[in-house]
Order: C-alpha cells, then sequence, then structure tokens
C-alpha cells in the first residue's frame, strides 16, 4: 500500500506540501502528481481556498515544464475563482503567469517572433 491509497482528513494538504517540496527542487512532474491528488481531495472536501490555490500551482508548473496549454487551461480555471475568493495575491500572480504563458505561446507559434 503506497502514502498515497491512505485516506486522512487532511490528505489534500499533506499532498500540497509535497507538492511545494517537489516543485522547489525543480521537479515539476512530480509536483503537478501530487498537486492533482490535492485538488481533487480539496474539490471533494469542498475546500475553496485550498483548491483554487492548487489549480494555480499545477499552472505554474506546467508552464516551468514549458506545457503552456496545459498551464493556460489551468490559470482560465482558477482565475474566477480566485477573484470570486477575493485571494487577491494570488490572482496577481495568476494573471502575471497568464500573461507570461501567452508571451510564451505566441512565441511558439509558427512564424512568430
Amino acid at each position: 500500500m503506497g502514502w498515497a491509497s491512505v485516506s486522512h482528513p487532511n490528505q489534500g494538504y499533506y499532498l500540497d506540501l509535497i507538492g511545494d517540496s517537489h516543485g522547489s527542487l525543480g521537479r515539476h512532474e512530480e509536483a503537478v502528481e501530487a498537486y492533482c491528488r490535492a485538488v481533487l481531495d480539496f474539490h471533494e472536501q469542498g475546500t475553496e481556498h485550498a483548491y483554487a490555490a492548487c489549480l494555480l500551482k499545477i499552472a505554474i508548473c506546467y508552464r516551468a515544464l514549458g506545457h503552456e496549454p496545459y498551464a493556460l487551461r489551468y490559470l482560465t480555471t482558477c482565475l474566477p475563482l480566485l477573484r470570486e475568493l477575493k485571494l487577491v495575491d494570488q490572482e496577481a500572480v495568476a494573471l502575471r503567469e497568464l500573461a507570461a504563458c501567452r508571451v510564451d505561446c505566441s512565441y511558439a507559434e509558427p512564424g512568430a517572433g
């Protein structure tokens, strides 16, 4: 039985911390995996603030991996939630990431740049 198969009331928060650890070490794929599991738990528990913030972390990791389309998907999902929940600091981060992601995408288009 692996660590992720054990159910705990705070499992989402533990997974979020594991994602933070992986992300800080530059292991963004592992961070995304942990964050995605955390997001499922946060959604199931109705923990809206943690859910929205974790979606943002997934987007940041996907951008770091160079997967801008995935980053854009998560950013456009979390931005309305961050606004609704009045998470101003995270909203500002999401807006900066969205702008940077759009710039990255424009350079990736054929004939751009």
